[in-house]
């Protein structure tokens, strides 16, 4: 079996590769990069080969034709754009290849942030107060309270001016801002308008099928940046409240979902708020993995008709290292900087591990190391412009 890694961020495509290296029926995993530039995941020694596809072309025929001179047999979207090319091509790729990821209907119900509160009953879940500021309406127009404070585009997604454009929510508290985040996305797509809430995040990681959970996953941040993102420090919840089990389980079954996706939630005083849901595979997706739940070895599993693997709730606390380093400079204090210090004798005595820094294999963490550089190179250039 050859497998073909879609698009190639960097954390959740280079785990995704250790991982489905363990499979004996395997033989080789292919990197399609939707970028030129290489990832993470394509240095890895378990990357056969790693190629460049221009995605934003919208012709399924040519990543067919490219997939087949490559004799591959599995498709795996990782990303946002990539998962989005297979739903947009779904009929075309599911010819010629299994594809390891979820029924059209359900991924673009999934992906709408504005309708997805129809999952919501109120009660158990609940969502955000917001109101929708429909495409082509002019921001002037729009009537804009002091309390809408997060802004973000009803798709992550959007194929605008020949591209996949993809964009990120925007925490605003300026009106002037506010309205000039109106006037640059409303010419493109809806924008969704979100009051203040205050809460802790909670992501489920959620594998199933047809519409029944298989396996669901929770992590816990330990570190988390104080304008919201991902968390550079987190631990497993070894037990999993029965209030976000009875959530995922209904969203999985409204959504008649098959596949991995992850359930982004707020947990605040009046009980948690349904905020996105990303259909693919996450950022912390290596702590999933450290802890022995198989996600990515039991989605190849559930394409393929195999027997699935079990999937456990261990104890363990991962770290992304060079973020965590970032976290650090932005929160320096004495306590936080023994913390970092002494992390790598917890590595060493297997209380945490790493994301990206592994001894049996090492290229990605020294390739990490030059992107790094790299970015650092640019920001001083553009600085002393």
């Amino acid at each position: 079996m050859k497998v073909a890694i879609l698009g190639s961020n960097d954390r959740a495509a280079l785990v995704t590769v250790r991982q489905l290296s363990l499979e004996p029926s395997i033989s080789e995993i292919l990197v399609v990069r939707h970028s030129k530039k290489r990832s993470l995941a394509c240095v890895s020694k378990h990357t056969s080969q790693s190629q460049y596809y221009d995605f934003n072309q919208r012709d399924p025929e040519l990543l067919i034709e490219q997939l087949k001179r490559q004799q591959v047999d599995m498709i795996i979207p990782i990303n946002d754009i990539t998962s989005l090319f297979v739903a947009e091509h779904y009929i075309e790729l599911n010819q010629y290849f299994k594809l390891a990821a979820p029924k059209p209907q359900s991924y673009f119900r999934a992906i709408d942030k504005w309708s997805i509160h129809q999952l919501c009953d109120g009660r158990l879940l609940k969502y955000p107060q917001s109101h929708l500021v429909e495409k082509d309406r002019e921001a002037n127009e729009v009537a804009l309270e002091e309390n809408d404070v997060y802004f973000k585009t009803r798709y992550s997604v959007v194929y605008h001016d020949d591209q996949y454009n993809k964009y990120a929510v925007k925490k605003l508290t300026q009106h002037q801002d506010k309205l000039s985040f109106l006037h640059d996305h409303l010419a493109r797509t809806d924008v969704i308008c979100q009051k203040q809430l205050i809460g802790t995040g909670v992501g489920l990681n959620v594998l199933a099928h047809n519409g029944d959970v298989i396996a669901l996953n929770q992590n816990e941040r330990l570190h988390q940046p104080k304008d919201g993102g991902g968390s550079s420090y987190r631990q497993t919840s070894t037990k999993i409240p029965c209030e976000l089990a009875e959530i995922a389980a209904k969203i999985t079954k409204d959504l008649v979902w098959s596949g991995v996706m992850m359930i982004e939630l707020l947990q605040t005083e009046n009980g948690y708020y349904l905020i996105e849901i990303n259909p693919r595979f996450w950022g912390s997706l290596a702590l999933t993995e450290f802890c022995g739940a198989n996600f990515v070895r039991n989605l190849y599993r559930q394409t393929s008709g195999l027997e699935l693997l079990p999937s456990t709730q261990k104890e363990v606390r991962a770290r992304h290292l060079l973020n965590d380093l970032k976290w650090l400079l932005k929160n320096l204090s004495v306590a936080n900087l023994t913390d970092f210090v002494m992390s790598p004798l917890r590595v060493i005595s297997r209380q945490e591990k790493y994301d990206v820094e592994q001894l049996s294999d090492l290229k990605p963490a020294f390739f990490q190391l030059a992107i790094l550089s790299e970015q650092v190179f640019r920001t001083i250039s553009q600085k002393l412009r």
